[in-house]
């Protein structure tokens, strides 16, 4: 899922880049601008890569995974200026996403080998994932239309190569499940970024 969502973004910053008409007009504050937007897109870059990290480190390795994951959210943390409101969005989005896939573990459409209770590594790697919305993946926040796609076409594909990987199993075919997961999924992302939009705001107007 991660490579899927970096592919997304190179081809998004590219195209920003490509748009900028005003670097013909007034150069000096076009390079200040592009030079700007050059380190929030290496920013968002580093975030998602580091997610990318975090997912290949958990699904390998697991619980054991579990420090260093850790490690590198408390460090996404550190850099973030507004805190509370990234803490509150990651909480928000991790209790939903755990909900989400408990459900779907109790009703049979994922097996593990904790029967009915999802592993510890799956929801360190929901709070991680939760920190990637206003980062990584915030070149998705204007649109519903492409947080719909993203969520409903791109997401299922990481439990499609947990299945892969044999860290779950499914109880239906690979092509129920993926379309179980893609309207679920569509939903969640529209949902997410309504939250984080929302979250941000009520932070804004405490200030």
């Amino acid at each position: 899922m991660g490579y899927a969502f970096l592919i997304l973004k190179l081809t998004y910053i590219a195209v920003e880049l490509l748009k900028n008409k005003q670097l013909l007009i007034n150069p000096y504050a076009a390079s200040i601008r592009i030079v700007k937007q050059i380190l929030l897109r290496l920013w968002q870059m580093i975030n998602i890569i580091g997610f990318n990290f975090v997912w290949f480190g958990l699904v390998f390795w697991g619980n054991t995974f579990i420090p260093f994951a850790l490690l590198i959210l408390f460090l996404h943390l550190a850099c973030i200026s507004k805190i509370k409101n990234e803490g509150v969005i990651i909480i928000s989005i991790t209790l939903i996403g755990v909900f989400t896939d408990l459900m779907l573990a109790y009703v049979g459409v994922f097996i593990f080998e904790e029967s009915n209770q999802i592993p510890l590594w799956l929801i360190v790697l929901w709070s991680c994932f939760a920190a990637t919305i206003c980062h990584g993946l915030s070149f998705l926040k204007e649109s519903k239309l492409y947080q719909a796609l993203a969520g409903g076409f791109i997401a299922p594909l990481s439990y499609l190569a947990g299945y892969h990987l044999q860290v779950v199993d499914f109880s239906y075919s690979l092509i129920a499940t993926y379309v179980t997961l893609s309207i679920i999924w569509a939903g969640l992302f529209i949902l997410f970024f309504y939250f984080s939009a929302y979250f941000i705001k009520i932070g804004d107007s405490n200030d």
